[in-house]
């Protein structure tokens, strides 16, 4: 019970302190979300024998029956799916009226408490790789025409792993347009550095269009590497501004 026990006259705040909430659980929608980043073997072995765990209950999580996941009751997204599993719904939910400003997130139902070590270091990989942001851009058909790939999986710093336009909309200015919806996406207030890596595998004129959009070079290195195309893996024609040393398979 609350008791009021002095009338002190409302004040303004002069600042509102933040939290830092040390375990925040996001959840993928599904178990099967993580299957795009488990080889064939892991993902076999799961819908054979389960996610057998180091707990003494045979079906179940170990937390109450009435807090599943450890989470509230109220916690489950209007929109469907597993508590978690909505970052907009969390962030509506607990992070903007509590004001957590930092936060440590610890997955659910990932690789931690697995018998099995090499299926938990698997999961745990690919609950790594599943926190990476993938944006489409799609025309009015609903063709997707341009992707982005953006790596948050290291605290204050984004990479920009993945950026790629078709062909046929190349130097007509959409790369721009597609940058710059990946820029307002990836500098989020916490992010202090962000970064792209290219090479000479990539289009001739990827270097000269990161400049373009603020890229600094930073650093330079050699790689070496099977040739795809000697492989098979790509068409002998592939990035024909490198030379090819060997015949094709």
């Amino acid at each position: 019970m609350n008791v009021q026990v002095r009338s002190t006259p409302a004040k303004p705040a002069a600042s509102r302190l933040a939290i830092a909430d040390c375990d925040i659980h996001p959840a993928s929608r599904t178990p099967h979300d993580l299957d795009p980043w488990l080889s064939q073997r892991w993902r076999d072995h799961a819908a054979q024998f389960g996610l057998l765990r180091r707990l003494g209950m045979e079906q179940g999580p170990a937390y109450p029956k009435s807090q599943p996941n450890a989470s509230r009751r109220d916690a489950y997204p209007p929109e469907g799916g597993r508590q978690g599993s909505s970052p907009a719904f969390l962030a509506e939910h607990h992070l903007d009226p509590n004001n957590v400003a930092l936060g440590i997130l610890n997955p659910l139902g990932t690789g931690q408490g697995v018998a099995n070590p090499d299926l938990s270091a698997a999961l745990c990989r690919a609950v790594n790789h599943w926190q990476q942001e993938v944006w489409v851009a799609a025309d009015r058909q609903g063709i997707e025409v341009g992707m982005v790939e953006l790596d948050h999986r290291r605290a204050g710093e984004c990479v920009l792993g993945y950026f790629a336009l078709v062909p046929e909309l190349t130097g007509q200015g959409h790369g721009r347009w597609l940058m710059a919806q990946a820029l307002a996406r990836a500098w989020r207030p916490e992010v202090t550095r962000l970064s792209v890596q290219t090479c000479t595998l990539d289009h001739p004129s990827a270097l000269g269009f990161y400049r373009a959009q603020g890229f600094v070079a930073v650093a330079r290195t050699l790689e070496t590497f099977p040739d795809p195309r000697v492989l098979g893996l790509l068409p002998p024609d592939a990035a024909p501004q490198v030379p090819l040393l060997a015949s094709p398979r």
